[in-house]
């Protein structure tokens, strides 16, 4: 599993999360705030020293205290850093989903 900190922005406050698992298309976020299907956020991660993840996702499902988001707008830079990263992460075996 992945362990970065981060937040999330629902237009109404920003709140930490952790980043628990990662794929091409989207993340798993353990966060205490509660998120509705279908609901947009803002996402900011660093997940390494050179790359910070910047994105706008959308809630794709909800259990307990984790949120599985997919990604829906981040720069093509920022793209390019993080397919780097997920493809890292998952030398040996293919991210999850695809």
């Amino acid at each position: 599993p992945v362990s970065h900190g981060g937040e999330v922005r629902d237009g109404n406050g920003v709140y930490p999360c952790l980043i628990q698992d990662v794929s091409r298309r989207g993340l798993l976020i353990a966060c205490s705030k509660k998120f509705a299907v279908g609901q947009v956020l803002e996402l900011v991660c660093p997940l390494s020293p050179e790359i910070k993840l910047e994105c706008k996702v959308e809630v794709q499902n909800t259990e307990d205290d984790f949120v599985g988001v997919k990604i829906l707008e981040v720069s093509p830079q920022t793209a390019a850093d993080y397919q780097r990263y997920v493809l890292g992460f998952y030398r040996d075996k293919p991210p999850p989903g695809d």
